[in-house]
Order: structure tokens, then sequence, then C-alpha cells
């Protein structure tokens, strides 16, 4: 059976993620930062830890053994208010992601982190892809 570990999973692209994963049959673990928060049927099992806890996470990692990890989890809102939030959460929770993947001492297949559109700034013309330089406009874009 694929395992698949979902980060965030209650966010909009993770749920509808999860359900997709699951209609391709990888059992699906989530990892949500509270307890009781809903979660759609397909997942298999929900996991609660904050990204800022490493050891938790290496735990979590550890337990699953997932052969695929999907990390998600962000403070996404542009205008939140507490700007050390935004850049500790994206960016130490997401090398606590990958440190926790090697502390568990597991080689996943694959390992997708997200970003946005805002890591491009607000470019007003033509077609964005991936080649295109970065110039982000809010601490947002920069913290990814």
């Amino acid at each position: 059976m694929t395992r698949t570990l979902i980060t965030g999973i209650n966010g909009f692209t993770g749920r509808y993620l999860a359900a997709r994963l699951a209609a391709d049959g990888h059992e699906i673990h989530g990892l949500v930062h509270q307890s009781g928060e809903e979660h759609a049927s397909t997942v298999t099992e929900i996991h609660v830890a904050s990204i800022l806890d490493k050891y938790a996470l290496t735990r979590i990692i550890s337990q699953i053994q997932p052969n695929f990890i999907v990390h998600l989890a962000a403070i996404a809102f542009v205008q939140h208010n507490n700007v050390d939030q935004i850049y500790s959460t994206n960016l130490i929770g997401t090398r606590n992601i990958l440190q926790a993947t090697v502390d568990a001492e597991i080689d996943p297949s694959a390992l997708l982190l997200a970003s946005s559109a805002n890591v491009y700034g607000a470019s007003q013309e033509g077609t964005l892809d991936e080649r295109a330089s970065t110039l982000p406009a809010n601490d947002y874009g920069l913290s990814l």
C-alpha cells in the first residue's frame, strides 16, 4: 500500500488532494495543528502536531513511513498581522519537515513542497511559469 502524508490536509488544496490520492489507492495520513478538526472520510488517520515541533514530526513520520510527503501547511493569509509567525511557520516549519524526514531515516519517493504565485510578485503581463524571476511583494511570498 502506498502511504502518503499530507501536512495541512484540512486546507483548501489538502482536501482535494486527499480525495484524489485516496481514489488512486493511497493510504492517506493527514497532519493537522489542532485536534478536533474535521477531515474527509478518505483519510486513514489524522496526526496532530505543530510543524514547529521537529520531534513530534520525526515521531509521526517514523511511525507512518510514508512513500510520499506533500507539505501544504503554512500561514497563507497574505495580510496575517504577525510577521514573525509567517516566517517561523513557513520557513522553520518547512525545514522541520525536511529534517524530520532525515531524522526518521526514511527516503520517500517524493517530497512535494507547495509554493504560491506570490513568490513572483504582482506582475500584470504575460504568463507566469517556474522560469519567471521571483520578486515577492509581501512577507507571505518572501517566506515561501
